[in-house]
């Protein structure tokens, strides 16, 4: 569903210290995907229309951003990273899609267009679950194709 509307993931809830004692505050924490073309902001004025209640304070926490721009398809690099994966893993299929996921090269946007965001290693059933959890890894073999295809992809862009 991140490809296609922006998500959210409630991940931190507090409230009660007591069974037998009220809460008189409770907090929660949601993560939002937000998808391009939308921002932060329009976020916020989702969720302040849904809870629909005064007493209910929403506010942004810790880290927030809004979503970095599409970059274009029909460039010189975009054009370059597509060759190379072809030529470093020939059974895959290329189509532009979107990361989900906050990543560094939104600093980048303020210097080029053209920030691209690309994995060269497989991401399947078996080892999905050790990104971003404990004992987080990537197989040697992937570690050693990623290396060749930036090592092709320096040498394709010269």
């Amino acid at each position: 569903m991140p490809l296609l509307r922006t998500t959210s993931a409630p991940t931190i809830f507090e409230a009660g210290i007591k069974e037998n004692v009220i809460p008189f505050r409770a907090r929660a924490i949601v993560n939002f995907r937000i998808i391009p073309g939308q921002t932060a902001e329009d976020v916020m004025a989702h969720i302040t229309e849904i809870i629909g209640d005064d007493r209910v304070k929403a506010s942004f926490y810790g880290f927030n951003t809004d979503p970095s721009p599409i970059s274009p398809t029909d460039s010189d690099g975009y054009e370059i990273i597509n060759r190379t994966i072809r030529e470093n893993f020939p059974e895959a299929l290329t189509a532009p899609n979107l990361v989900i996921a906050a990543t560094d090269s939104r600093h980048f946007t303020e210097v080029s267009p053209n920030v691209y965001r690309f994995v060269p290693y497989h991401i399947n059933q078996d080892n999905i679950q050790s990104f971003h959890g404990i004992n987080e890894r990537i197989p040697v073999e992937d570690y050693k194709d990623a290396i060749r295809f930036y090592r092709q992809l320096i040498l394709n862009a010269n």
